[in-house]
């Protein structure tokens, strides 16, 4: 019997071991990441409401914008998460116009790579391109022509919600970065940096509305900054905004 309990004694203890060690070893795999979405204003057409690491929420910023886009700017927190997180991450961006998105340009930024203080310096950056621009908003800013239009439809309706996987983009991502930065990526920056109606009207991460200007292809027209299609005293801040997008 002794015997007996000597042996469990023994196995409870090696197990109790093993988990140990298995839990620094999950802790060793883990470190500081970080996510930038940038400042949220009560005139923007899309803002980011959340990311999501494998579903679980992380921060993307402390505080949200004031309403009108001045103030101290907070970053986000950092959070724990393996060296695979980026082709975990998950976008979600929220449509506040009475306006149907089909096309949208988004930059994932590494400031690893750089802080862009100077051209031996420029951070390295991969935009994630969706959907497909109307002719009218389809022209080279330089030369004026047509330019190849072959992604997926879009569809981006007002009042909804589009997730953005970077894993669809991982393999593109990695290969961008893969000459300027030798380590694991541990933050990235989001800006949302154009958005496409289906009228061929446009919405930068700066702020402001333009439409195409037909007599000259390529070029557009700025619409006033106070300008928003919709109201724009509705959803706003959208669920997540207000609580510092955690």
């Amino acid at each position: 019997m002794s015997k007996l309990l000597k042996q469990i004694s023994c196995n409870s203890l090696a197990l109790g071991l093993l988990l140990v060690v298995s839990a620094t070893v999950m802790l060793a795999a883990q470190g500081e990441k970080k996510i930038d979405c940038g400042v949220a204003v009560s005139n923007d057409a899309v803002v980011i409401t959340k990311t999501t690491v494998k579903d679980k929420v992380v921060p993307c910023m402390a505080a949200p914008g004031p309403p009108n886009g001045r103030g101290p700017y907070q970053k986000a927190p950092a959070f724990l998460a393996d060296d695979d997180w980026l082709e975990n991450v998950t976008i979600y961006f929220f449509n506040r116009t009475n306006k149907t998105i089909v096309a949208a340009d988004i930059i994932i930024g590494f400031p690893q790579t750089g802080d862009g203080g100077s051209p031996a310096t420029a951070q390295r950056s991969y935009t994630i391109i969706l959907g497909r621009r109307p002719t009218i908003a389809n022209f080279h800013f330089r030369t004026g022509k047509q330019m190849p239009n072959e992604g997926t439809p879009l569809s981006f309706r007002k009042e909804q919600t589009l997730a953005v996987h970077l894993r669809d983009h991982i393999e593109a991502i990695r290969e961008n970065i893969r000459d300027r930065l030798f380590v694991p990526v541990t933050e990235i920056m989001i800006n949302p940096i154009q958005f496409i109606f289906d009228d061929g009207m446009s919405w930068n991460g700066g702020g402001q509305f333009s439409v195409p200007d037909e007599e000259h292809p390529g070029k557009w027209k700025h619409l006033p900054f106070t300008f928003f299609p919709g109201d724009v005293r509705a959803n706003w801040p959208p669920e997540g905004i207000g609580k510092g997008r955690k």
